[in-house]
């Protein structure tokens, strides 16, 4: 076990920002703590740091408990969504700060930072000037330097919420590979889940201070503990899984159902959970079309159920006022209370 958050609730006057919030992160894991803007994820975090108050409860590291242990002495890397570089220093001085402030000699840092900036794709980079650099070129050199101190642990605030979307996916595909060739514990904040399910081991879903369900990402998308959570992980609709059971082809899904023998059951709905058919068995009226490079989604409403959205391939030929068949794929189905 490396860092456990236990009980612990973090409050602005009457206002509670974190409210009894147990977690844990085990040694070279990286835990993503997925929520929405203003849902805690971030004051949590700055907590785990020791950047703000612990109202009630304990974060223990290695069952040390850290109350009286200071940010600086905590071991703790620390990166945010601006980077937060030094303007007036240049790359090398950027990255080679925390070995500077813990003394290490002048030819040892060097060394270091020379071998960080080579791990994050940035040789030769050492004498080049902050305001030179791109946008992703300035999150790796505050991600060298955060790795610099080799720390026990790395905070990373939406470090990638500032990138446009192709470097987006580029510099998460990298971050995830530093920290895991490391083999650096990480918590990664985000409001993304496609960032949050593509670098994580385990993913903490959080609204309104709490923790709502914590997994591995397949156990959280598949088997979602509520609503609130199926919709932010990418489920559009929730019907009564009693309106949905003449459509199940899936037996196991069909048992779940009928052995649940409660009626409030309901299902959420990815979606993939219906698929265009000429032999499907619902009917429906394409609203509109909403196309992406690779597939459309496409707004239909059914008799009964309501507006749904349809994932179709992008080259479908679907158009608003159309009539189609679909039938019910389980694999984009759950069963939640």
């Amino acid at each position: 076990m490396a860092l456990r958050v236990d009980g612990v609730s973090v409050t602005y006057g009457p206002q509670v920002a974190v409210d009894d919030v147990t977690l844990e992160v085990s040694s070279g894991e990286i835990l993503a703590l997925l929520g929405p803007s203003g849902c805690g994820k971030s004051t949590l975090l700055r907590a785990i740091a020791g950047l703000e108050p612990v109202r009630h409860g304990v974060i223990s590291y290695d069952a040390t408990d850290l109350a009286a242990i200071p940010l600086h002495r905590r071991g703790f890397g620390l990166m945010f969504q601006d980077g937060m570089l030094f303007p007036q220093q240049n790359v090398g001085a950027n990255v080679g700060y925390g070995l500077r402030v813990a003394g290490m000699n002048k030819a040892d840092q060097r060394v270091r930072v020379l071998e960080l900036l080579e791990v994050v794709g940035l040789g030769g980079f050492e004498s080049r000037q902050v305001a030179t650099l791109s946008g992703g070129q300035a999150q790796r050199v505050a991600l060298a330097r955060a790795l610099a101190p080799t720390p026990r642990l790395m905070l990373l605030d939406e470090p990638l919420a500032a990138l446009d979307k192709s470097l987006r996916e580029s510099l998460l595909i990298d971050l995830g590979s530093i920290l895991r060739t490391t083999g650096t514990s990480a918590i990664f904040v985000t409001h993304d889940q496609g960032e949050a399910f593509g670098i994580a081991d385990s993913v903490a879903l959080m609204n309104d201070g709490r923790i709502r369900q914590q997994g591995a990402p397949r156990e959280v998308w598949d088997n979602p503990v509520d609503e609130w959570v199926a919709r932010f992980v990418g489920y559009t609709s929730v019907l009564p899984a009693s309106l949905l059971m003449p459509y199940l082809s899936d037996s196991e899904l069909r048992t779940s159902v009928m052995q649940g023998g409660d009626t409030s059951q309901r299902m959420a709905l990815r979606p993939n959970a219906l698929r265009p058919d000429p032999a499907g068995l619902i009917n429906a009226l394409v609203q509109f079309v909403t196309l992406a490079p690779d597939h459309a989604l496409v707004r239909v409403d059914v008799r009964g159920w309501g507006n749904m959205t349809v994932l179709v391939d992008a080259d479908s030929a679907v158009a608003p006022g159309e009539h189609i068949t679909l039938r019910l794929d389980s694999a984009g189905c759950a069963l939640i209370p």
